[in-house]
């Protein structure tokens, strides 16, 4: 599945690669920032980390989303 960030450039096709990386026998996952999280000691926990960080990283974006909401609606109080 892909998804796309609001910072995200609107232009350009995509292909999501593959994130997760096994070294030594420890896996690691890639961020869109290029940064590698681990080790994880199965592929499992690895996975289900990496989903928590999606997870993280959306719940994240919606609330910056909605503290920019905040923030214009008390520059502009009695707009609607």
């Amino acid at each position: 599945m892909y998804c796309r960030r609001s910072s995200d450039d609107d232009h350009g096709t995509y292909y999501r690669s593959q994130r997760l990386s096994c070294v030594d026998g420890e896996y690691f996952f890639a961020t869109r920032e290029n940064r590698w999280l681990g080790p994880f000691y199965t592929r499992e926990d690895a996975e289900q980390q990496l989903n928590l960080y999606i997870h993280r990283m959306q719940l994240a974006e919606r609330g910056a989303q909605f503290g920019q909401q905040l923030a214009a609606q008390a520059q502009h109080p009695d707009e609607p």
